[in-house]
């Protein structure tokens, strides 16, 4: 897993990562700014732009200066539409944003 910032006050971040023999049908993307929860969080489905099986790209929103930390988390799709995440989240990147 990577995490970029071009340093334009204006940019978001880029993030991606890669999971190769572990396929999934949908990711969640956990993001903490100073250790804190500001709503970032999102959930991206296998197909969407940048997103497969087991690679992906997004660009998370920035809020403000401060260490970032990423982590993502495979899930399968389940009976009645909703998801088991049976391996956990990956471990973390951190990016510091000035």
């Amino acid at each position: 897993m990577t995490v970029h910032w071009d340093g334009n006050p204006r940019s978001k971040l880029a993030f991606t990562w890669q999971t190769p023999g572990m396929h999934y049908d949908r990711w969640l993307l956990n993001v903490r700014v100073n250790g804190q929860d500001r709503g970032l969080d999102r959930e991206y489905l296998y197909g969407w732009l940048g997103i497969g099986r087991d690679v992906g790209v997004v660009f998370p929103d920035r809020d403000g200066p401060g260490l970032y930390r990423l982590a993502v988390e495979g899930c399968d799709t389940t009976t009645g539409g909703g998801h088991s995440c049976k391996q956990g989240f990956t471990n973390p990147v951190f990016i510091y944003v000035p």
